[in-house]
């Protein structure tokens, strides 16, 4: 099975500020949370939307995403 996860990003206002990309990576500014859906079902036909919760204390991190994709291969 594919793992899925749920990526919920934190956008200021000015949204310029929160990203810069060049030739040494991707910075990003603001913090990130992240979520499983291992456990959840595909959304039902006729609904629009599930709510699905993030814990905060999912922060993604360098480390956290390099286990992330790690489990996934």
């Amino acid at each position: 099975m594919v793992p899925r996860y749920l990526f919920l990003l934190t956008v200021p206002r000015e949204a310029a500020r929160y990203a810069d990309l060049n030739h040494h990576g991707l910075l990003l500014r603001h913090i990130d949370y992240w979520t499983s859906l291992h456990a959840h079902q595909t959304v039902p036909e006729g609904l629009a939307s599930v709510r699905v919760k993030v814990p905060t204390a999912n922060v993604l991190t360098v480390p956290r995403l390099r286990d992330l994709v790690e489990a996934a291969r």
